[in-house]
């Protein structure tokens, strides 16, 4: 009877798909079965400190922030699970979360928002990395509370591709493909990240946007500023951009996260243009295509080049 039930309701949300071009994923996929812990920690090893940091107001739907802040305590009950949100939301669910490993951030709201709710990201990041930085944690992975990670292993790709690309003159940090575009000057998704709680404190250390300007985005500020502040070169033109990706950034397969996005994306990981031939001036950046940055960014400086004629 379930699977009937769940082909119909997968048909219904199919076809609202195709006549809306919105997201319907999000509403007929159940969170996974957590699995043997024990067994998975055996296949991939030992974490290193870590948190897991959920930034946002609270949503609610049938994966709601409190669902998935109790999935991620479970899958990583060694982990900080870090919800930071604001004082005014209705928090009487979380307040009741039983996991010792589960600890709620609330701050009052900023009076502007700016542009694309950037001054909201920023406050409640910022506060969520103070306080786990205060607990002395070493690492965190920092998402969004209307992002839904479905893997299981999602922190542990993270520490693993971390650990093998960052040295002692590299402070790298570890971004999914999705929402990371290639052709753009400085657009890799600050949706989700991975490093040190040092390196991500020094990234969101960055001043409220209280104009906005034509062509504001989000993800531009946050890295440009973030090298100014720190001594580095930010020439805005895509070969500096490629380079930056290519030695401070690392970008995952959006496969490695496995997540959906309640905005934007009609179909989980595979992206939001995946209709569009590759390459094109939305092409989003893959693990390989960040793996061919490090031999050479000039072919697609002129890939783009192309492109922009």
């Amino acid at each position: 009877m379930h699977r009937v039930l769940d082909s119909l309701i997968n048909r219904i949300l199919g076809l609202f798909d195709r006549k809306t071009h919105s997201i319907s994923t999000i509403w007929s996929r159940r969170l996974p079965v957590v699995p043997d812990i024990e067994l998975r920690n055996l296949a991939f090893g030992p974490l290193s400190s870590s948190a897991i940091l959920v930034q946002g107001p609270v949503y609610e739907r049938p994966h709601s922030t409190l669902d998935i802040c109790e999935r991620y305590c479970k899958l990583y009950p060694d982990s900080q699970i870090v919800f930071s949100t604001w004082e005014s939301q209705d928090l009487k669910d979380f307040e009741r979360i039983q996991y010792p490993n589960f600890s709620l951030v609330t701050s009052p709201i900023p009076l502007d928002s700016g542009p694309s709710n950037i001054n909201l990201q920023i406050a409640s990041t910022r506060a969520g990395i103070r306080f786990i930085e205060n607990l002395g944690i070493e690492r965190i992975l920092k998402t969004r509370s209307d992002l839904y990670l479905f893997s299981e292993t999602f922190l542990h790709s993270c520490e693993f591709f971390f650990n093998k690309y960052t040295n002692s003159t590299a402070n790298r940090f570890v971004v999914p493909g999705f929402n990371s575009f290639l052709f753009k000057e400085y657009a890799l998704t600050d949706q989700v990240m991975y490093s040190t709680a040092k390196n991500l404190a020094a990234f969101w250390d960055c001043d409220f946007v209280s104009q906005f300007n034509e062509g504001f985005r989000s993800e531009k500020y946050l890295i440009t500023s973030y090298l100014q502040r720190s001594g580095i070169n930010a020439d805005v033109n895509i070969k500096r951009s490629l380079e930056i990706y290519r030695d401070y950034f690392i970008v995952l397969d959006s496969s490695e996260f496995n997540l959906i996005w309640n905005k934007g994306t009609r179909r989980e990981v595979i992206g939001r243009y995946q209709e569009v031939s590759f390459p094109n001036l939305s092409s989003e950046i893959n693990h390989a295509i960040w793996l061919r940055l490090q031999e050479d960014v000039n072919p697609f400086v002129e890939a783009c080049s192309y492109l922009n004629q």
